[in-house]
C-alpha cells in the first residue's frame, strides 16, 4: 500500500490523495481579525440614525417638521427639502442659526434622478449643519421667491433641534 505524502491523507479512493488543511497561527489570526472586522462593521452600520454616536449624520425631511430632533455635539444634521427651481421658489433659512448649530456652506442641489441633466426640474436642496454647542435651536425654513420679500412664504417648515 502506498503511503500518502506529507500533508495528504487517503480519501478512500485509489491513487488519489486529498490535502489536509492545517491552520497556521498566522492564518488563524487573520481569520479572527476578519471576523472581528466584519462584526464591528455590522455593528457600526446598524446603529440608529437618531441620536447615534458622534460622526453619524442625521437626515431629516419635511415629514420631520414639528418634531424634536436630538443630536450629540460634533454631529452633522442634513435637511433635505424638495424644490422645483423652474418656478423661482427656493428654501430660505428664516433666521440665522444660533451658536448651537453651524451652517456648513450653501445648500447643495440634487436633481431628480428620473430626469438627469434637465434644467428646471424638481429636485432636493440639502442644507448641512454641524452641532457646535449644547442647547436647543429652532430651524425655520421659508419656501419663497428670494426677490419677493413682501409676499408671505408659500410654505414654512420648523424643526426643533436639541444638542446634548
Amino acid at each position: 500500500m502506498r503511503r500518502p505524502h506529507r500533508g495528504h491523507a487517503e480519501d478512500g479512493r485509489r491513487g488519489r490523495a486529498r490535502l489536509r488543511r492545517t491552520a497556521t497561527p498566522a492564518a488563524f489570526l487573520i481569520r479572527q481579525a476578519t471576523v472581528w472586522a466584519v462584526f464591528l462593521l455590522v455593528a457600526a452600520c446598524s446603529s440608529s440614525g437618531g441620536a447615534g454616536g458622534s460622526g453619524i449624520a442625521v437626515t431629516i425631511t419635511p415629514e420631520s417638521a414639528g418634531r424634536t430632533i436630538e443630536l450629540r455635539k460634533d454631529q452633522e444634521l442634513r435637511v433635505r427639502l424638495p424644490i422645483n427651481s423652474a418656478n423661482g421658489y427656493r428654501w430660505l433659512l428664516a433666521a440665522a442659526p444660533s451658536d448651537v448649530l453651524k451652517l456648513e456652506g450653501l445648500p447643495a442641489f440634487e436633481h431628480d434622478p428620473a430626469r438627469p441633466g434637465v434644467g428646471g426640474t424638481p429636485g432636493v436642496e440639502i442644507w448641512r449643519f454641524t452641532t457646535a454647542h449644547k442647547g436647543q435651536q429652532i430651524l425655520l425654513f421659508d419656501y419663497r421667491r428670494p426677490w419677493d420679500t413682501e409676499a408671505p412664504p408659500l410654505r414654512q417648515l420648523s424643526f426643533t433641534v436639541t444638542v446634548r
